[in-house]
């Protein structure tokens, strides 16, 4: 099978590449940076790894993806001279360690839209040296030089946050980004363009049903928004964010496992750290640590807004701990010996670590699976099992078929919560010392992952009567992909 992603207006293309897995379940595709871990520091795995990871969940819905963003991205001294800021690298930087999520707040002073952090209304404008005072345009042109410097299959979450004189110059809002990523932004059939710029409501994202590879498939790479009341407790599912009372608190986690079940895996969800550096004009204390990082991930957050990623050194120090980097959003790959390291072109779930490991793709390992459907049709949330026998790389996917009455398929976990429940059922089968073969295999230097999502490959599985639920409602899960 062989896939390409149209582009258009002088865009760069984007490779296309043949695949060796026998059944190839949704493309989530990512270049592989580095072949081996020779020579690398923590920082620098973590910062591949992550990168790897990106691309993982990109055949999932939005509601079961997840995206490590930077709140007030525009905020860093690198880019902008201004007094307290949010971030401690460039647009540029943050991308290439990993955020997938921008957030500017956007003024109209001075004759133009500007970026710059001035929550002041008796000001409105923005002051050099002190809130940022860069152009709009220029972080526009950063995400997509950005884009075009070889990351071409990666996907960018972009909020725009507009303050009063900026929603009165709509229009020049809308001509910076016409001019500037017009022919990068995802528009789907409902709406023009998500991101209603600062128009009453709340912008919609089909969150149940867009994924990262139908924006890829379209030839695009920004989906993008305004936060104009797109942050409450009303209106869940047609909302982009979950806030809610007091979700920023150090007990959010549990307020957010209490908001519901069902929910979380339906529509998207956030959580914001609006922390500045020295809190001059910020908040005094952080709302996300390091050491809360993976409990926020397994609690079924999507979005993950930070402040200053990655960043190092005693200045960016909150409560005795520094901001939240690379290495904690890594939920997949094993950190240990830096993985993946080169010792193979297969994964396997580990059982030294429950991470995941690169192997050989030889040998006979128990195999992952993963349910797609109830018999009603409706989505299998969270639904995995293990075969029960052992078996080669290439006849993983039809004895994941064959032990579960058709129903269950050779799979990936997509996000920190699945991977927990694909290890506890190891567990629970008595397997806990047992490597698990894994849908996830490096193709033409990229990590592809089947993560149980239909595609063609699946629809034969459906003529050849190998599958059963999916096929009635095979069509339905197409979409995803398409």
């Amino acid at each position: 099978m062989i896939s390409k992603w149209p582009r258009s207006h002088n865009r760069l293309p984007v490779n296309s590449h043949p695949l060796s897995l026998s059944r190839i379940i949704g493309m989530s595709v990512v270049t592989l940076m580095c072949s081996t871990a020779m020579a690398e520091t923590q920082v620098e795995w973590a910062e591949r790894a992550l990168t790897i990871q990106n691309s993982l969940d990109n055949d999932a819905p939005l509601a079961q993806s997840t995206w490590v963003g930077s709140h007030n991205s525009f905020g860093n001294a690198d880019d902008d001279n201004l007094m307290d800021f949010n971030q401690s690298s460039s647009l540029k930087e943050q991308m290439d360690q990993g955020v997938r999520e921008l957030v500017f707040d956007l003024h109209y002073d001075s004759s133009a839209i500007r970026m710059c952090h001035n929550n002041v209304t008796s000001y409105g404008e923005c002051i050099d040296g002190i809130t940022g005072n860069r152009k709009f345009y220029k972080g526009l042109d950063d995400i997509k030089e950005w884009i075009n410097d070889g990351n071409e299959d990666q996907v960018i979450l972009l909020k725009l946050e507009l303050a009063s004189d900026a929603k009165n110059n709509i229009n020049k809002v809308e001509k910076k980004i016409d001019g500037h990523i017009y022919n990068y932004v995802y528009r789907t059939e409902l709406t023009d363009t998500h991101g209603d710029y600062g128009k009453d409501g709340c912008t919609e994202i089909e969150s149940a049903t867009l994924t990262k590879s139908k924006v890829l498939n379209a030839g695009k790479n920004i989906i993008l928004f305004t936060s104009e009341n797109c942050i409450g407790d009303n209106g869940f599912n047609d909302m982009t964010f979950y806030s809610g009372d007091n979700i920023d608190d150090e007990n959010s986690v549990s307020k957010f496992e209490d908001w519901s079940t069902s929910k979380k895996n339906t529509v998207m969800s956030r959580n914001k750290d609006g922390t500045t550096r020295d809190g001059q004009l910020g908040n005094s204390s952080a709302n996300m640590h390091p050491s809360d990082a993976h409990n926020y991930m397994l609690a079924g957050l999507n979005i993950f807004e930070m402040y200053g990623f990655g960043a190092s050194g005693s200045s960016w120090k909150v409560n005795g701990e520094y901001p939240i980097g690379p290495e904690d959003m890594v939920w997949s790959w094993s950190k240990n010996n830096y993985e993946p390291n080169g010792s193979g072109n297969c994964t396997q779930l580990s059982s030294s670590d429950d991470r995941f490991i690169d192997t050989s793709c030889s040998g006979e390992f128990y195999a992952a699976c993963r349910k797609l459907v109830e018999s009603d049709g409706s989505r299998a949330i969270n639904s995995w099992a293990i075969t029960t026998q052992k078996t080669t790389l290439a006849n993983a996917d039809s004895l994941c078929l064959q032990e579960n009455n058709g129903d269950y398929f050779f799979a990936t976990p997509r996000n920190a919560m699945e991977l927990e429940e694909l290890s506890n059922v190891r567990s629970a089968g008595g397997l806990s010392s047992e490597n698990i073969w894994l849908n996830y295999q490096l193709t033409s230097s990229k990590w592809v992952a089947d993560i149980g999502e239909a595609d063609s490959e699946m629809q034969l599985s459906c003529a050849s009567g190998e599958a059963t639920t999916i096929c009635n409602h095979i069509n339905d899960y197409l979409d995803l992909n398409n």
